[in-house]
């Protein structure tokens, strides 16, 4: 049956758009081959992965749209068709061994109920969204952030060179300069691998850190000032594809499925790469800056301002909290192909 619709939904668009093309052949709209419209564009140049999972707030994808609603607004130079993958991760397999507060029975029956909403009601509010392209996949099993990672670096256009790493309850409350991040991670390959933004001060953690801001020429460069610290978080950061391909085959050789940044403070320390640009992150921003994000806790019950898009979204996560989830699985395959491809 998810073959058929898949199948379905390709020869739509396959038909559609050969439709859209003679129309536009037959009005002499078209001037420029699509391929070069696409190659002058920098939509393709970076993308934007965001994961997801069950919270206490779900189904309600407000805390969702605050984080998205942040980008558009503190991101200066971002293209406006620019792609976000969100990918919804599932529960922890019931008899995983990482998987210490095992949920069984009926409430492990409820949250996946809940988390099937969620994903609709997710679908609901972006797939329909103008500004940016939104890729909405649902996980079949629980992939973590390594394996959220690997999945969307199978998922990127081949022309995609970079890419922001989000979670999804971190948002934005400072200005981020992209052009001048790409600029800068092209004019100096070999000292800029990860930026990170920071949810505290960028000043030097409680122990002493042996490459806070050290001098490396990132330092007030191109309208932007590049932190150096011997830290690695798992928090917004921002790398090269090339980079995160090298971190997963290199690196994380062991398990994918899991955090990212005790790998690479351990890999650090292992190899003494302490301060090497391949596990030395860069803050954005100078020494002393204020934080760039704020952590939005999810593991409280989400509590919607004010702002009419966000109670719209807790409208929707409230309306459909009794579907079943065998209910919600079919409509989810309507609007959107799931995929494990690459874990």
């Amino acid at each position: 049956m998810i073959c058929f619709l898949v199948a379905l939904e390709l020869q739509f668009n396959v038909s559609t758009t050969r439709n859209l093309v003679h129309q536009h052949q037959d009005e002499s709209i078209f001037t420029t081959p699509i391929h070069k419209l696409s190659s002058e564009s920098k939509e393709k140049e970076t993308a934007i992965l965001i994961t997801t999972n069950w919270i206490p707030s779900a189904p309600s994808p407000a805390l969702l749209i605050e984080v998205i609603n942040s980008i558009e607004l503190m991101f200066e130079g971002l293209p406006h068709n620019m792609p976000i993958y969100i990918l919804i991760d599932r529960l922890q397999a019931e008899f995983s061994p990482r998987n210490r507060n095992r949920v069984t029975g009926q409430e492990r029956w409820d949250k996946e109920a809940t988390l099937e909403t969620y994903s609709e009601n997710i679908m609901k509010e972006f797939m329909y969204r103008t500004n940016f392209r939104y890729h909405i996949i649902s996980n079949h099993e629980n992939l973590h952030c390594g394996g959220n990672l690997n999945k969307t670096l199978h998922l990127l256009d081949p022309r995609t060179e970079f890419l922001y790493f989000f979670q999804h309850d971190f948002k934005f409350v400072q200005k981020v300069n992209h052009t001048a991040i790409i600029k800068t991670m092209r004019d100096f390959p070999g000292v800029v691998k990860n930026i990170r933004f920071n949810k505290k001060t960028n000043k030097p953690a409680r122990r002493k850190d042996a490459c806070y801001n050290m001098t490396d020429g990132v330092q007030n460069v191109n309208g932007i000032h590049l932190t150096r610290t011997e830290k690695w978080s798992d928090n917004n950061h921002f790398a090269s594809v090339e980079y995160y391909k090298w971190l997963l085959e290199k690196i994380i050789v062991a398990s994918i499925r899991r955090p990212l940044e005790m790998v690479m403070m351990n890999h650090a320390r292992s190899v003494n790469y302490t301060c090497n640009v391949h596990v030395a992150q860069h803050y954005y921003g100078a020494p002393d800056d204020p934080p760039y994000l704020e952590h939005l806790d999810g593991r409280l019950q989400y509590k919607v301002d004010e702002k009419e898009s966000l109670k719209e979204a807790a409208v929707i996560g409230t309306t459909s909290n009794t579907t079943s989830t065998e209910a919600t699985r079919s409509t989810a395959v309507n609007v959107t192909m799931n995929t494990n491809t690459g874990e």
